[in-house]
C-alpha cells in the first residue's frame, strides 16, 4: 500500500467534511488525496476489503455518477469509517491525519467552516451545491443532553478505539487505568470513566435502558472515548512508538 502514496504532494491539504444524504462525511477520493494516494481510486480497493468492518460503524453512503463516458461509485464515509480506512491505508500520516479528521469534523459539527474549497470541474460545482443545501439541517447545536446521547455515533467504544490506534485492547485498558482516566467497579467489574474525565470531554458514559427478562427495566452504563480524547491517545501512543 506505502508504494501508492505520495505524501509530499498533499501535505498542504486539510479534510474537508460535506453533508451528504443528512450526515456529515468525507468523499473517499478527498481523503485519499489527503492521504497522498498516487491513483486515488485505488482507495475503493480498500473499501471494498473491509466491507463488512466498515457497514458495522454506520451506512456506507455510495453515488453512482457517470464519470468519461464509464460509470463509478464513489464512497461518503462517516467519521469513524474514515478512521478506519485511514489506520487501514498504512501511511506515515496515519496518526497526524486521523487526528485531523477528528479536529476538522468537530470544527464542522460548531459551525467553524471557514475553509472552502473551489470547485475545480461541473460535476464538483454541483456536488457542493448539493451538499451545502443540506447544511443548515444538519449542523443545529443539541441542546438536549438525551438527544446528544442518542445521536452520539462520534464515541468509539475501547475495543473500536484499540483497532484505530494500532493497540491491544487491554494496553488501551492498562493506560486509562494507570493513568487516571478509569476506574473498575468492585461489584460488577465494569470500567467506569472518573468524573474529571468526562467533564473534560475525553471519555463519556453511554447510558442504555432496556426491559429485562422478569419484565422490570434495567439500565446499564458503557464506556465510550470521544473524538477529544482519541485524539489526546493518538498522540500520546504515537510518541511511545517512536
Amino acid at each position: 500500500m506505502n508504494n501508492n502514496t505520495n505524501h509530499d504532494n498533499n501535505s498542504s491539504s486539510l479534510i474537508n467534511p460535506v453533508v451528504h444524504e443528512g450526515e456529515l462525511r468525507i468523499l473517499d477520493i478527498d481523503l485519499a488525496q489527503r492521504l497522498g494516494f498516487e491513483r486515488p481510486r485505488d482507495i475503493r480497493k480498500l473499501i471494498s476489503r473491509y466491507t463488512n468492518e466498515l457497514d458495522r460503524m454506520g451506512t456506507r453512503a455510495t453515488v453512482e455518477r457517470v464519470i468519461n463516458g464509464g460509470k463509478a461509485k464513489e464512497f461518503y464515509l462517516n467519521r469513524k469509517q474514515a478512521i478506519f480506512i485511514t489506520a487501514k491505508s498504512e501511511t506515515k500520516e496515519a496518526t497526524e491525519i486521523t487526528i485531523e479528521i477528528i479536529e476538522r469534523f468537530e470544527a464542522y459539527e460548531r459551525g467553524e467552516i471557514n475553509q472552502f474549497r473551489i470547485p475545480q470541474t461541473l460535476s464538483e460545482a454541483l456536488r457542493l451545491a448539493a451538499d451545502q443545501a443540506e447544511t443548515i439541517n444538519v449542523l443545529k447545536p443539541k441542546a438536549d443532553a438525551l438527544d446528544l446521547i442518542a445521536t452520539s455515533d462520534g464515541m468509539f467504544s475501547p475495543t473500536e478505539a484499540a483497532k484505530i490506534l494500532q493497540i491491544r485492547r487491554k494496553d488501551l485498558f492498562a493506560y486509562l487505568h494507570l493513568n487516571g482516566w478509569t476506574f473498575r467497579w468492585h461489584g460488577n467489574g465494569k470500567w467506569t470513566a472518573y468524573s474529571d474525565k468526562v467533564k473534560s470531554g475525553d471519555l463519556f458514559m453511554k447510558v442504555t435502558t432496556f426491559d429485562g427478562n422478569d419484565g422490570v427495566p434495567k439500565t446499564v452504563e458503557d464506556l465510550k472515548i470521544t473524538p477529544k480524547g482519541l485524539a489526546k491517545l493518538s498522540k500520546i501512543f504515537s510518541k511511545e512508538s517512536v
